[in-house]
Formats: structure tokens, C-alpha cells, sequence
């Protein structure tokens, strides 16, 4: 029996996986694209500001980008020395970690054996020897064999990489791509708002078009320059937490928080294992090793219920359910691409569902 329904609920699926294989396979390509759309929209306001100051477009662009580069080469500089040292004392670190962690695993075995006691071993049966007082009875024992375990390898982090960041040609390939689609989306200036009004098939159309676009800048631009705010904030309240507590490299640590909040769920959980595990490695009691992951979640925590939802108001509500299945949709997708572009995706995605009417129930289950 034909069921409409069923047919549509089975071709939404359909269309979803091959969506969702699609963007996986593509990722060097779609992933330059996302980054500079999204790039563009936060830019766009000042190369807006730049053209009433007369500068064409395509210069204003230009020197835009040259400050943008300029600024992160002089922070990839400033961090390199901290960074080469910290990845020089990475294995040993490592090392300790696993160390204590086995230890501190150990105390707790009493729990397992409550639940499971251990069944009484079994007697040795031992043979009677009828030559019991000759002299062959009298023999030295044999000699102890002791088996030295060969040293574990160290474990390769490789593949992991590889799948949140991608190789290094795929990171260089990945960078200038989206920098050349972030220079022309830039340059264009206002020409694209008068191109999707060419391309309209009426006026009220292409005008409904362009107040769409407009509004996704809008929303895009706002959510990452007011995470950039916040994440700043945090980022200087975990450096003084981290320095409070004695933490080698304090001012690292509070840009790796600013940097690493622009990653919803996965950047706040890398932290706290990072900083469990040099907490581990440099702390003699474990009890407080634990101090500085704690007092990131407090202040996590407290920034996330209290004062984002106050600094964002209603400029960007979604609800904590659709975020959390489009960051791990991204960084499966994507990697960490992936899971920094979700928000803005979803973001974009729910103004356009909001201002088209068939698409209002999904823009309904977005909205918090």
C-alpha cells in the first residue's frame, strides 16, 4: 500500500545521507568555502565602513587581510617559543600522567573486588617424589628465569590529527583557497547585492533575497564578534586562575581558552584534558592536580549560564540540542573546521528557515 508519508520521511533520509557523504568526501572543497563565507560576513561591516571612507573595495579588501595575516604571524611568533618547549616536554609529561593515573586506578580496585571477590585458588597438587633423602633429591633448584617486557612504543597521535586538522598539505591547501574566496567575496564590494537582484525572477523576490543574505551577515557577524569579546574575557580570567595556582605559561593558557571557545563542547572538554594531564605530571598529590581543570569548568560554567546569556540577548538563540548534533556532525564532516563552522551554519540555517514559510517547523526545533 502506497503511503505518502513513509515515502517522504524514507526521501528526506535518503537525501540527508547522501548530503552528509557528499560534504565528507568534499571537505577540501567545501571546507575553504565555508571559512571564507563565514570570514566575509564578519568583514563585511568593515570594508562597508572602509568604502564610505572612499577607498575602492578591492584596496580596502587587500589591506584588510595583509593586517589580518600580519597580526597572526606576530602571535604564531610570540607563542612559538612556549609551544616548542611544551611539545619538547610532552612525552615525559605524558609519561607521569599515565603514571599517576595507573596509581590512583589502583586505589580503587578495592571497589571491583567488593562487587566480584576473586575466586580462592586452587591447591597445588604436589607430586610425591619416592627418592625423597638421595642424593639426586639433594640438586640445585633451577635457576629463575626473569622476563624483562620490551618498552612499549610511544603512542602515535597521527591519525588523530589527521582527522581533526588534516595533513599539513590539506591545512596549506585549505588556508590559501579560503584567503583567495575571502579576497574576492570581499572585493566585490556591493556588486552582490546587485547581482542576486539580476538573477531574481522578480523584484519583491530578489529584494526578499537580499534581505536574507543581509540579515545571515547580520547574525553571523554579531555571534562571532561577541564570542570574540567573551572568549577574550575568559581567556584573561583563565590566565590570572592559571598563574593563581602555578601553572607554567599562564599567558597560554588564557589564549589557548580564547582560542579554543570559538569550538563549542569540544574546545572547553580539550582544555580540561590538557590541563588534567599537566596537572598530573607536576603535581605530587593528585587531589591537586585536579585544581586548575576545576577551576576552568567553574569559570566556564559561569560565563556560559550567566553572562553569555545575558551579552547575546536574543541576537542568536538556539537550542543547546541542535548545537550539540551540529558540532558532532562537523567534526565528523569537518574536524575542527567543521565544529567551528557549526554554529554559524546553524545560525544562517534558522533565519533562513524563519523567513520562509515551508521551512518554519525546523526553524521552530532550532530555536531555544
Amino acid at each position: 500500500m502506497y503511503h505518502p508519508r513513509a515515502t517522504a520521511i524514507a526521501a528526506t533520509i535518503t537525501a540527508t545521507a547522501a548530503l552528509i557523504a557528499v560534504l565528507t568526501l568534499g571537505r577540501a572543497v567545501f571546507v575553504p568555502i565555508a571559512l571564507a563565507a563565514t570570514f566575509a560576513a564578519v568583514l563585511r561591516p568593515v570594508i562597508r565602513v572602509m568604502e564610505g571612507w572612499r577607498i575602492p573595495a578591492s584596496l580596502a579588501a587587500l589591506a584588510l587581510m595583509v593586517s589580518m595575516l600580519a597580526v597572526v604571524v606576530a602571535g604564531g611568533i610570540a607563542l612559538s617559543g612556549p609551544a616548542s618547549e611544551w611539545l619538547a616536554k610532552a612525552p615525559k609529561a605524558a609519561a607521569s600522567a599515565g603514571k599517576k593515573l595507573r596509581a590512583l586506578r589502583h586505589k580503587f580496585d578495592w571497589v571491583g573486588n567488593a562487587i566480584q571477590p576473586q575466586a580462592r585458588p586452587a591447591q597445588p597438587v604436589v607430586p610425591v617424589n619416592p627418592n625423597v633423602g638421595s642424593a639426586d633429591s639433594q640438586a640445585a633448584p633451577p635457576p629463575t628465569v626473569v622476563t624483562v617486557a620490551p618498552a612499549q612504543p610511544p603512542p602515535d597521535y597521527g591519525p588523530v590529527l589527521s582527522s581533526a586538522f588534516g595533513t599539513t598539505t590539506e591545512i596549506i591547501s585549505t588556508g590559501v583557497t579560503m584567503l583567495l574566496l575571502l579576497f574576492f567575496l570581499l572585493a566585490g564590494g556591493r556588486t552582490w547585492r546587485k547581482r542576486l537582484l539580476k538573477v531574481a525572477s522578480n523584484p519583491e523576490s530578489g529584494q526578499h533575497m537580499v534581505d536574507i543574505m543581509h540579515e545571515i551577515q547580520q547574525v553571523i557577524s554579531r555571534y562571532l564578534f561577541t564570542m570574540l569579546l567573551i572568549n577574550i574575557c575568559q581567556g584573561v580570567v583563565v590566565g590570572l586562575a592559571m598563574w593563581a595556582v602555578g601553572m607554567p605559561s599562564p599567558m597560554v593558557w588564557g589564549i589557548m581558552c580564547t582560542l579554543f571557545e570559538f569550538i563549542p563542547y569540544v574546545g572547553g572538554l580539550f582544555m580540561v584534558l590538557l590541563l588534567t594531564l599537566v596537572g598530573l605530571s607536576l603535581s605530587d598529590n593528585v587531589g591537586h592536580a585536579f585544581i586548575a581543570p576545576g577551576l576552568y569548568l567553574g569559570i566556564t560554567t559561569l560565563q556560559n549560564s550567566v553572562f553569555s546569556p545575558m551579552i547575546y540577548g536574543r541576537g542568536l538563540r538556539l537550542h543547546p540540542v541542535p548545537i550539540l548534533i551540529a558540532v558532532v556532525a562537523g567534526w565528523f564532516m569537518w574536524g575542527v573546521a567543521g565544529a567551528f563552522l557549526a554554529v554559524p551554519i546553524l545560525g544562517a540555517l534558522s533565519v533562513i528557515c524563519r523567513r520562509v514559510d515551508n521551512l518554519a517547523g525546523i526553524g521552530a526545533f532550532l530555536a531555544d
